[in-house]
């Protein structure tokens, strides 16, 4: 009978363990549960903002692509406006040239 008794106390003895370790478990596994659902809530979070910032870094360039087509229209205005009053400028220059032609001839 004592061998029964020593094999139940350290079946009892197991049991208790055991229980121990089952709640230490289910804390720990409550505790994992909870970061993973933070971890979760910051991915979502992080996600969102990254899908913001791309959607304004996507504004910012195709403003700039506006800006730049609109400077781009702007610089060919006024190259046109720069050759065409140079083009006015050489023909005054040849009409002063054949004037002062006309006049020494005149003489």
């Amino acid at each position: 009978m004592e061998q029964f008794e020593v094999e139940y106390k350290d079946t009892e003895e197991r049991i208790a363990y055991l229980q121990e370790q089952q709640v230490s478990n289910a804390e720990k596994i409550e505790k994992l549960q909870e970061r993973i659902e933070k971890t979760c809530c910051q991915a979502k979070f992080i996600s969102s903002k990254n899908s913001a910032a791309l959607h304004e870094f996507r504004n910012k360039m195709q403003d700039n692509a506006a800006a730049s087509k609109e400077r781009n229209r702007a610089i060919c205005d006024l190259t046109r406006k720069r050759e065409r009053i140079e083009n006015e400028m050489k023909r005054n220059e040849l009409e002063m040239q054949r004037l002062r032609k006309i006049r020494k001839t005149a003489k």
